[in-house]
């Protein structure tokens, strides 16, 4: 539990850092796009970020499915989860 909630605080650093938001304003149900008016090169530095700071690797298709805080809380969760246990997701979906 520790760690999911030091990926979240961590997520939710890289995402107020490069849309230049209050962490007030990042909660769960919130669209990057639609809420946060995040444009795709906001989206892509967010996505690489991501990558770099977790060690994962996050296929366009995956990303383009992530609108929502919580779906890129819960998408890192999964990730860094499934690394460090060695297995292979490349479906934001699965």
């Amino acid at each position: 539990m520790k760690d999911e909630n030091a990926s979240e605080s961590v997520v939710l650093k890289i995402i107020t850092e490069e849309l230049e938001v209050e962490p007030e304003e990042l909660q769960p149900s919130v669209s990057l796009v639609d809420d946060l008016h995040a444009d795709s090169l906001a989206l892509i530095n967010i996505v690489m970020k991501i990558e770099e700071t977790f060690k994962i690797d996050v296929p366009d298709g995956d990303w383009r499915q992530l609108r929502t805080i919580g779906d890129i809380v819960a998408y890192v969760r999964r990730m860094t989860i499934a690394a460090s246990a060695g297995e292979a997701v490349s479906s934001a979906g699965e």
